[in-house]
């Protein structure tokens, strides 16, 4: 079996690829300097294109997983003190909400093949205070959980969003959690957010 990881190379995402390569061949998409993957795909999130991954990446995958998160925009003072710099706002939604859509249309999904993106704690009712201030961050997750719903809807492969209620510091441990979560999963369970606790998370 293979599996994708798009932010891999990092934090929970290189603790997500580690456990991954018990089971898995692991591709791996980064801006790091991760290494200990089948294949990486080194890439500069400011300037990458399409061009730079999609000829390199597999047209089959059993599991891939969007764990890249380039923030969002705008944030902050781009709503009062600044204007937002609007090649940043484009490269951020290339990155977070683009990328992953013409990835999936490169793959060729079947039945069987599992999808998921790690979105936000801000999407819960206890973070959503914080939407305030990161408001492009937290639009970007959103999309991205509508485009899952989507993909769900129109493909026999399965797909998950998972809000997490918090990451906390011990990210081994959250990465094995959704990991183990990740192939639990069920197909009648795929369009749906879900928490790290495997409860199926709505909007209120």
């Amino acid at each position: 079996m293979k599996a994708l990881i798009v932010g891999g190379g990092s934090r929970f995402g290189e603790e997500f690829a580690n456990l991954a390569k018990q089971d898995y061949e692991v591709h791996v998409i980064t801006g790091s300097n991760y290494s200990d993957a089948d294949r990486v795909i080194k890439v500069d999130w400011h300037f990458v294109e399409l061009d730079d991954i999609l000829p390199k990446i597999d047209k089959e995958y059993d599991l891939i997983l969007f764990n890249q998160n380039g923030g969002g925009s705008p944030n902050g003072d781009s709503y009062s003190k600044e204007t937002q710099n609007i090649w940043h706002w484009n490269r951020g939604f290339f990155n977070n909400v683009q990328l992953p859509y013409y990835i999936l249309r490169h793959c060729e999904l079947k039945k069987g093949n599992k999808v998921a993106w790690m979105l936000t704690p801000i999407m819960t009712m206890k973070m959503r205070h914080w939407a305030r201030e990161w408001g492009g961050y937290a639009a970007d997750k959103t999309y991205s959980a509508h485009i899952m719903k989507s993909f769900a809807y129109e493909n026999e492969a399965s797909f998950y969003g998972f809000v997490p209620k918090s990451y906390g510091d011990m990210l081994d441990l959250f990465a094995e959690t959704i990991y183990n979560l990740i192939r639990e999963l069920k197909p009648e369970r795929s369009g749906e957010l879900i928490t790290e606790t495997g409860e199926t998370f709505t909007w209120r």
